[in-house]
């Protein structure tokens, strides 16, 4: 979705994209390499990346591992979906709704050999509202990361950028996410659980009842 809307403005501004190398999301669906498809751009893999001798790759929520044969002669950069060093790996709009954050933080970061271990190019910061669920905190960030990316393009393609190390203590979330509510949490970690998992179409926070899930989600309502 962002990499296919950051793709589509790649080539209306007239950049040349030399290589597209997408794949599917959790949806099963592939938007990038559609959107690739409609402007006739070259689609290859991530060897396919490497023989194509790219001044800059550009990756936006790229989940493979970058090795030396395409960082060695190529600017690698990352758009990582949260802030860094402190929420590293996947999930991580679940994980601030849990740890109970207030603000969330977009960074564009240089690539190395390990996943988000990079200099730092720019963040951008924004509001966590206590009605947020995964889904609207998901949303939101699109749109900063879309303006962060638009911002900062110039500057990468031309050199011109400056970068900061990361700073902070390290914590890498992997994909795993425990999704079982229990009645010894107190009524705030309960609520940021459920609010934290609800992203359609994946499955909701849930309680065990009589050997039977109950599944909760944040539903929008009137008042009276």
């Amino acid at each position: 979705m962002l990499g296919a809307r950051c793709l589509e403005y790649l080539c209306e501004q007239g950049y040349s994209v030399v290589a597209v190398h997408a794949v599917e999301d959790r949806r099963g669906k592939n938007d990038a390499e559609e959107t690739a498809k409609r402007y006739g751009l070259n689609i290859t893999d991530y060897d396919g990346l490497v023989k194509a001798e790219l001044d800059v790759f550009l990756s936006i929520y790229y989940l493979k591992k970058i090795k030396k044969d395409l960082l060695t002669d190529t600017l690698c950069v990352n758009l990582h979906s949260a802030k860094l060093p402190e929420y590293r790996g996947r999930n991580t709009f679940t994980h601030a709704i849990q740890n109970g954050e207030f603000t969330y933080t977009m960074t564009l970061h240089l690539m190395t050999e390990e996943f988000d271990d990079g200099d730092i190019i720019e963040e951008r910061t924004f509001p966590i509202e206590f009605d947020d669920t995964c889904w609207t905190l998901y949303k939101k960030a699109q749109e900063v990361a879309f303006q962060m990316f638009k911002d900062t393009l110039p500057n990468i393609l031309d050199g011109t950028f400056k970068t900061k190390k990361q700073e902070g203590k390290a914590s890498y979330h992997d994909k795993t996410l425990d999704k079982e509510l229990l009645m010894s949490m107190t009524p705030y970690e309960f609520y940021n659980k459920i609010r934290s998992l609800d992203f359609p179409p994946y499955e909701p926070a849930y309680l065990m009842v009589g050997g039977r899930k109950i599944h909760l989600k944040i539903v929008d309502y009137e008042p009276l």
